[in-house]
């Protein structure tokens, strides 16, 4: 750590002069504390005086971070604004553009700002200045530079860049798993030195110190790189198809390489293309999932009906044939008074899209039952084998735990949400798929709004899990030919173009259309034709899920 020179502090503050414009005297001359820029490294951190002289004491190498890094030079001599500024720049900036919600994940995804997505903007603002972004509720998103100015916005084209995207706050997201990385190496050294350092101290602190060491590098920077190693194909495919022998390959060997390095590294799993079946193929991946078979105590057996009533007339159509399945029982209700449970393996369950957990509940008397002492849970994303899940008014917000709605923070992404308190949870059970909780009201009820975007009342008694549920990457699968598609119970569907007028609307004719509007094979409109029709409800529905989607 060391004071920036006068180069170097120049080149900061005419990036900053680019924000903040003359505010850049009230960033450094505080009325509470000063603050002072500091160099560790390549990055530049602004941190209070008092804090960097307490840093002093700490030697270099030692040194992770202070205060907040604004910004790094790159090797070039230039200085980039990193995402740890907004902050700063949100309170000086001087030139603000303001995005409508519907453009709010667009930009939080690393997209540029589009005329038709800008909601207000700095009178005066000119092109090629920094700004920084906010929500229409003012909340800082990021920040960017100006691609125009504020007269030539009003008449832009509405698919107009308006504003270049540089940073915003789903890079803590995106960039998550490199963030662990790095934290846990760091954590990791100073644990060894702390080892090393233990030398003459007695048997039992050496073994603790050294047990810290090698649990934090092989649980947390070990998840991070497990995937070179799983992925060891992937890998090689990447640096193949990198290298100078790239020119010898043609492009359609470059787009397969390329397609197993992405696929591989995203959760899916790609297959090479040896028969036609598995040319386009590809599926998520379970690499990380229980090899074995299911809990037996938990299970039974699964009949299928083929669509069928007990009459056996057919009320479903193209249902029939596929796999046996054997169902897992899972606890969907998981009370108050459910013990803290920990999780011994994640599954695969054919019968649904997430994985589900196995758990073993603490603190069972001996002599119980298995099926007991075990449970099936719906697993969220980052849970993992050996942590504990706990149930109760009192359980810590973390991923996997099951609180009340009047005891989760508004905000909280949730699954797994019941209706009716004690009947189980209901909402927010698929695969990648989350609630928000909106809203918490005196009435005894909360808003929730659920992925289709609808936001109706749920009584604050009722229990949701925190957390967003696993495999995301469910959405992305490709069965790659139509015996996969039987293999789940699906039966063939024939068109209605090419049946008898006597079988469906569509049906007769010597063309392929007869000019009428799309029908099921009873008459009824389809492609958005609403049928519902359930008054007993409506008075919970705050928003349809049709009306969100024209926000």
């Amino acid at each position: 750590m060391r004071p920036l020179t006068e180069e170097e502090t120049k080149v900061v503050f005419e990036k900053l002069h680019k924000f903040i414009g003359k505010n850049i005297k009230a960033l450094v001359e505080r009325g509470d504390q000063p603050y002072c820029l500091r160099l560790q490294k390549n990055r530049v951190f602004y941190v209070r005086e008092d804090i960097m002289r307490r840093a002093t004491n700490v030697a270099r190498d030692k040194l992770v971070a202070l205060g907040t890094c604004i910004g790094k030079f790159t090797h070039g001599g230039k200085f980039r604004v990193t995402i740890g500024a907004l902050d700063v720049l949100a309170q000086y900036a001087k030139y603000k553009v303001w995005v409508k919600p519907s453009t709010e994940m667009q930009f939080l995804y690393g997209n540029h700002v589009l005329k038709n997505g800008l909601g207000r903007i700095t009178e005066n603002t000119p092109s090629y200045t920094g700004v920084v972004v906010y929500s229409m509720s003012d909340v800082p998103l990021g920040f960017g530079v100006t691609a125009k100015s504020t007269s030539e916005c009003r008449a832009a084209d509405p698919n107009a860049i308006v504003v270049f995207h540089q940073a915003d706050c789903g890079e803590y997201l995106r960039a998550e798993d490199e963030l662990h990385e790095q934290a846990a190496t760091h954590l990791a050294m100073l644990l060894r030195k702390l080892a090393a350092g233990l030398r003459n101290a007695p048997a039992w602190q050496q073994a603790v110190a050294e047990r810290l060491a090698s649990a934090t590098l092989c649980s947390t920077s070990g998840r991070a790189s497990e995937s070179p190693g799983t992925n060891a194909h992937a890998a090689h495919c990447c640096l193949y198809a990198a290298s100078p022998y790239r020119r010898y390959l043609s492009p359609t060997c470059l787009g397969m390489l390329s397609r197993f390095a992405s696929s591989n590294a995203s959760g899916l799993k790609a297959y090479k293309p040896t028969t036609p079946g598995f040319r386009g193929r590809v599926i998520t991946s379970r690499k990380d999932l229980w090899k074995g078979g299911p809990f037996k105590p938990l299970t039974e057996g699964l009949s299928r009906s083929g669509g069928r009533n007990s009459q056996g007339i057919i009320t479903a159509r193209h249902r029939g044939g596929g796999h046996r399945k054997v169902y897992r029982e899972l606890d969907l209700a998981r009370g108050e008074g459910t013990t803290a449970a920990v999780v011994q393996r994640l599954e695969y369950d054919p019968n649904r899209t997430a994985h589900i957990a196995l758990v073993k509940h603490k603190d069972t008397e001996p002599g119980v039952a298995l099926r007991q002492q075990y449970s099936y849970y719906l697993a969220p994303q980052g849970v993992q084998e050996g942590d504990v899940m706990y149930s109760g008014v009192d359980a810590p917000i973390l991923p996997g735990n099951s609180l009340p709605l009047s005891a989760i923070p508004v905000g909280t992404a949730i699954h797994n949400v019941e209706l009716r308190p004690g009947q189980g949870g209901q909402l927010g059970r698929a695969a990648g798929t989350s609630c928000t909780l909106v809203k918490k009201g005196d009435d005894g009820y909360a808003v929730v709004k659920l992925p289709s975007g609808e936001q109706r009342l749920v009584l604050s008694r009722c229990m949701a899990t925190i957390g967003v549920l696993s495999n995301p990457q469910n959405k992305n699968v490709k069965l790659g030919k139509a015996g996969a598609t039987r293999w789940s119970g699906r039966r063939p569907r024939v068109r209605g173009v090419a049946m008898n007028s006597v079988d469906h609307p569509h049906g007769g004719g010597r063309g392929k259309s007869k000019g009428r509007i799309s029908q099921t094979p009873w008459g009824k409109p389809t492609k958005g034709y609403r049928t519902r029709s359930n008054p007993r409800t409506d008075w919970a529905i705050r928003m349809s899920r049709h009306k969100a989607a024209r926000t």
